[in-house]
């Protein structure tokens, strides 16, 4: 598998403290994720639309990915677009694996926190509010 290459995506702010502190998922409305700093208090909501997939795992268990990435990306940004070697390049190694023989490819979206990472397939990218 190739070493994970990620784009940084804008975000309001860059805090080493964000977590994830909920997500939501259905199969009428659009996906929304929840992140909180920590250190400031302020809170977003990353909202998807056309959800193929989700994963949440420790950051601890994405290593790979962190250790590839060059620090100043990784401090720019808690959201990133995953190009290569993420989680879709690796489920995309079983044959059985549906998604990946679809005629719309959907794109990996990787949202990192200090404890949880949240892995989005997605046929749309993000749309991200601060919650007040």
């Amino acid at each position: 598998m190739n070493p994970a290459h990620l784009t940084p995506i804008a975000v309001p702010f860059a805090d080493e403290t964000i977590k994830v502190t909920s997500l939501f998922w259905s199969d009428t409305e659009a996906t929304q994720i929840v992140v909180a700093s920590k250190r400031t208090g302020r809170s977003f909501v990353v909202e998807f639309q056309s959800v193929e997939g989700l994963r949440m795992l420790d950051e601890l268990d994405l290593a790979s990915v962190w250790v590839n990435a060059a620090s100043q990306t990784l401090a720019s940004t808690w959201l990133f677009k995953v190009n290569a070697g993420g989680w879709l390049e690796l489920e995309s190694t079983r044959d059985d694996f549906y998604t990946q023989h679809q005629e719309n490819q959907p794109y990996e979206f990787l949202i990192g926190g200090y404890l949880e990472c949240v892995s989005v397939l997605s046929l749309l990218p993000p749309v991200i509010q601060e919650r007040t």
